[in-house]
């Protein structure tokens, strides 16, 4: 959840349609943490833009292949 609603604010609302799927499913289920997931993200975002670009490449596409990896059907 965290991921989808990071990929959502650094992509300005703009995802592919399973992800869009996927990211309002997550929101109806969870709906009672999603104000802590939405801030959690917005951290992490903050705290990504922080590093140095390397690293934080390094991070973006460690965390992209692991959810590539491990997609839910």
């Amino acid at each position: 959840a965290i991921y989808l609603a990071k990929k959502n604010i650094k992509r300005k609302g703009v995802l592919e349609e399973y992800e869009k799927e996927h990211y309002n499913m997550l929101n109806q289920k969870i709906n009672y943490k999603w104000d802590f997931i939405i801030m959690q993200a917005k951290e992490q975002y903050k705290a990504g833009k922080e590093r140095k670009k390397a690293d934080r490449y390094a991070l973006d596409c460690q965390e992209r292949a692991y959810w590539l990896v491990n997609r839910t059907p």
